[in-house]
């Protein structure tokens, strides 16, 4: 005699990231480390060394894998530990916060027509574009194959997409 065997169960509950989806997640996730990384530096430089460094001179950290300051000398080893660790959990913070700031535009956009939301999205994907161009510019000089500006490169494409497929949907 066979038992039946019972079917996954699904845990019932709001999905952690419903807003974004798991395509948005990542692409928030690479892009929110390279913001993550440049505010913990700024932070670092602001603690180690003062406002005046920062503000006045321009001290900031040049190269934040090896601690090089924008001055060449390097940060003292309670610099790195001030830089490397609290990098992950800042960018976590800003993973939540474009979930939640997700959520909110989804709201907003929800009660309003449906060009608003291709707007938004035109907006967005934009805004991807440009800092994707940004880090390729030869200022930058991210290489081509990085997952930063490669995934908001493919992100603001997306976006661009929905746009200019939702101006050719036939509205029923």
């Amino acid at each position: 005699m066979q038992t039946a065997v019972p079917p996954r169960t699904r845990i019932v509950g709001p999905e952690p990231f419903r807003n974004l989806g798991f395509p948005g997640v990542v692409v928030a996730a690479l892009v929110s480390s390279f913001f993550a990384a440049q505010i913990v530096c700024n932070l670092t430089v602001l603690i180690l060394y003062g406002r005046h460094a920062f503000f006045v001179q321009g001290l900031r950290v040049a190269d934040w894998k090896h601690a090089i300051l924008s001055n060449g000398v390097r940060l003292p080893w309670w610099g790195n530990l001030m830089i490397g660790p609290p990098i992950v959990p800042v960018a976590a913070l800003l993973i939540f916060g474009a979930e939640f700031a997700a959520g909110r535009v989804r709201a907003f956009l929800e009660r309003k027509p449906a060009w608003t939301t291709a707007a938004a999205r035109l907006v967005g994907g934009a805004a991807l574009l440009g800092f994707s161009f940004w880090l390729y510019s030869p200022q930058q000089g991210a290489p081509f194959l990085h997952p930063i500006p490669l995934s908001a490169f493919i992100g603001g494409t997306v976006l661009l997409w929905k746009v200019a497929a939702s101006v050719f949907r036939k509205r029923s």
